[in-house]
């Protein structure tokens, strides 16, 4: 599946260097001055910002029946009780070294053009757990019926010593980071490592898959002769200016390499035999070269 979504990903990776600012090399000689503007970064930190800044809203809609007494005051516990599950969540995430729930989502709605996310609410041993997690669509894969999603399925990488803490043993004889595939559908869960069954499918007794996908709606489902068009299909901010970007950092490699030319020129040395060489240039404050009057 990873591979049937290909574009897509490859236009995600592509998306993330810019991102990254990750350099661009147009001219490998040691002269040229090869320029990657921020352009892109700054854009992307303004986006978020501005997006983080405005004011989360929970609105909660309870059915009031009619003769029955006014579900206000219900509707505004429930809302709290999100407001409360969110805020518990954040500092989970927080113990662990990672970011808001939030922030991260907004992260992905920009750079990556989807919003995915796990929510578990269970209780283990009596207390109330809260497991949110923002799901990098890079590495997620679903399938859909007519009832919504089918089955998903989501990669990441762990260290052995991680999936020891999760699971209590994991894959003998390997140092690297390893696959791990965390596998959903509407009756079982499951979770693979390194092509083994770490957790045995069970079910997990739930109405649906506590995973929510969302696309930005930048445009509907197309489709070509050759099937479904996916790669543009919940696309990123870059989407208008992704191709302008390598042209602006190529006209600033010309025009700086061309500034250092300039400032630099290049000096054409004649010399008769036995005159001597010039391994730099003089053209330099302060420099003096000493030669030979007999010499050139």
């Amino acid at each position: 599946k990873l591979e049937d979504d290909s574009g897509m990903r490859t236009r995600m990776d592509e998306d993330y260097d810019l991102w990254a600012l990750t350099p661009q090399i147009f001219d490998t000689d040691k002269t040229s001055i090869n320029i990657t503007a921020n352009y892109p970064r700054t854009f992307a930190d303004k986006v978020q910002s501005t997006l983080s800044a405005g004011d989360m809203q929970i609105i909660c809609r309870v059915l009031e029946k009619e003769g029955k007494e006014d579900v206000r005051d219900a509707t505004s516990k429930l809302e709290r009780l999100f407001q409360y599950l969110f805020y518990q969540n954040d500092l989970q995430l927080a113990s662990k070294m990672l970011p808001p729930l939030r922030d991260t989502l907004i992260w992905h709605s920009a750079i990556r053009g989807w919003t995915c996310a796990k929510i578990l609410t269970y209780l283990r041993k009596g207390v109330l757990t809260c497991d949110y997690m923002a799901l990098d669509k890079r590495w997620l894969c679903y399938g859909v019926n007519s009832s919504g999603l089918d089955w998903v399925a989501y990669t990441t990488y762990k260290t052995r010593k991680e999936i020891e803490e999760l699971w209590g043993f994991g894959p003998s004889g390997i140092d690297k980071d390893v696959k791990v595939i965390d596998y959903w559908d509407s009756k079982i869960n499951t979770t693979i490592v390194d092509n083994e069954f770490m957790k045995k499918p069970k079910a997990h007794g739930f109405r649906r898959i506590p995973i929510i996908i969302v696309p930005v709606s930048t445009m509907p489902y197309t489709f070509s002769e050759s099937g479904l068009l996916l790669k543009h299909y919940g696309d990123s901010i870059y989407a208008p200016v992704r191709d302008v970007y390598a042209l602006l950092n190529r006209l600033h490699t010309v025009w700086a390499t061309r500034a250092n030319i300039m400032a630099k020129q290049p000096t054409v040395h004649y010399k008769r035999e036995g005159g001597a060489d010039l391994p730099d240039t003089i053209y330099r404050p302060n420099k003096i070269l000493t030669l030979d009057m007999d010499k050139d």
